[in-house]
C-alpha cells in the first residue's frame, strides 16, 4: 500500500478499506497520487480478481475496472460519497 497523503481529506477513511488483517473480504494493494486511485483485489483461488483505477473529488470516486478472470471492463462508473447522520 502506498500513498502520497494528498487524497481530499473526505476520502482519507479509504485506507480503511484495504485492510490485510480482515479475512472476509479480498487483498489488493493501492496507490495514490494526488487525486489519482490505483488498486486490485483478489481472493483465495482467484475468483475475484479485478484492476481498478480512477480519480477522486471531494464527493465523487470515478473508476475504470479490469476483470482478470474473464476480461470485462468498466469506464467511468461514479459513485458519490453519502455523509449519512443517523440520530
Amino acid at each position: 500500500m502506498a500513498s502520497n497523503g494528498l487524497i481530499h481529506e473526505s476520502w482519507i477513511d479509504i485506507q480503511t478499506w484495504f485492510n490485510k488483517n480482515h479475512n472476509n473480504v479480498a487483498k489488493g494493494i493501492y496507490y495514490t497520487y494526488n487525486s489519482h486511485i490505483w488498486f486490485n483485489m483478489s481472493n483465495a483461488g482467484n475468483m475475484l480478481a479485478t484492476d481498478y483505477s480512477g480519480i477522486i473529488s471531494e464527493s465523487t470516486l470515478i473508476l475504470n475496472y479490469y476483470n482478470r478472470r474473464d476480461n470485462s471492463r468498466g469506464e467511468s462508473i461514479e459513485y458519490s460519497r453519502l455523509d449519512l447522520e443517523f440520530p
